[in-house]
C-alpha cells in the first residue's frame, strides 16, 4: 500500500509473469515440434510462423481470461460457472472462423479473434479491479 503502483501496474505485471511462465513452457516444445515437421518436410517456413502466431495469440488469450476469471470468482463454483460464461463465446467464434473461413485466411482471422478476446479480458479486468477489492 506505500508503493507508488496503480492497480493496473499491478494487473499488468500479473499478466506478464504468467505470460512468461507459460512461454517458458510452451516454446521449447513448439520449436522441437516444428524442427520435426521441417525436417520431415511436412511444413514450410510460412506454416511455422502461422502456427507460432496462432500459439502466442492462444497463449495471450488463455492468460487474459485466466487472469480475469481469478479476479472474478471468490469460490470454485463461482469460478467454474464463470469460466464457461467467458470460455463459451470463444469457442464458438474460434469454430465459426475455422468453418467458415478458408484455410489460409482463416488462420490469420483467428489470431486477430484471440487477441481481442485477449483485449477484452484485459479490459474488464482492469475496469473491474479497483485498490479496494484488490486489498479485500
Amino acid at each position: 500500500m506505500a508503493l507508488p503502483v496503480r492497480v493496473s501496474d499491478i494487473l499488468v505485471a500479473k499478466l506478464l509473469a504468467m505470460l512468461v511462465l507459460a512461454l517458458t513452457v510452451v516454446l521449447p516444445l513448439f520449436t522441437l515440434d516444428m524442427l520435426v515437421l521441417l525436417g520431415f518436410g511436412l511444413v514450410g517456413a510460412v506454416d511455422v510462423a502461422i502456427m507460432l502466431g496462432l500459439l502466442l495469440s492462444a497463449l495471450a488469450c488463455s492468460v487474459a481470461v485466466a487472469l480475469l476469471l481469478a479476479l472474478l470468482a471468490r469460490d470454485f463454483r463461482t469460478a467454474n460457472n464463470i469460466n464457461g460464461a467467458l470460455l463459451g463465446p470463444v469457442i464458438l467464434a474460434v469454430l465459426g472462423v475455422l468453418f467458415g473461413l478458408p484455410t489460409p485466411l482463416s488462420y490469420i482471422v483467428l489470431v486477430a479473434v484471440l487477441l481481442a478476446a485477449a483485449a477484452a479480458a484485459v479490459q474488464v479486468g482492469l475496469r473491474w479491479l479497483t485498490f479496494e477489492r484488490y486489498l479485500a
